[in-house]
């Protein structure tokens, strides 16, 4: 098998160069964690697809845990095959973390394999 060298660079490095974007999708087929570890500065809106077995729940709720470490966000996400993100209004990390792991196990249950979720970041609170 012949190997070939891939540069990569972090979401830091590439923020430094062109500037924050409104927007991020990252899908790095199952790398998203150290995607997130490596993200110093919060973007506005960021997705992620995400799996519903049990590790994958786990590793999604990791995700978030990191990224809110930069800051507060809200929450909704998109089921496989859906056409609109499943709550009327994004919620807050918190209420999200409470529903998460049943809601996958109720869509799983559905043959739903996966979705979308969607981290809109709050402002700064004055001090």
């Amino acid at each position: 098998m012949k190997k070939t060298y891939v540069p990569a660079l972090t979401f830091q490095e590439l923020f430094n160069v062109f500037g924050i974007p409104y927007y991020v999708k990252i899908d790095v087929e199952g790398h998203e964690l150290d995607v997130f570890r490596g993200m110093k500065t919060q973007v506005p809106l960021v997705s992620f697809e995400f799996h519903m077995d049990q590790k994958r729940v786990e590793e999604a709720l990791k995700i978030m845990k990191q990224y809110r470490m930069l800051g507060d966000f809200t929450v909704n996400i998109i089921f496989e095959g859906d056409r609109s993100q499943y709550f009327k209004e994004a919620i807050s990390y918190t209420a999200f973390e409470e529903k998460f792991e049943s809601l996958c196990a109720q869509k799983n249950k559905r043959r739903k394999a996966y979705g979308q979720c969607f981290m809109q970041a709050l402002p700064a609170s004055p001090l």
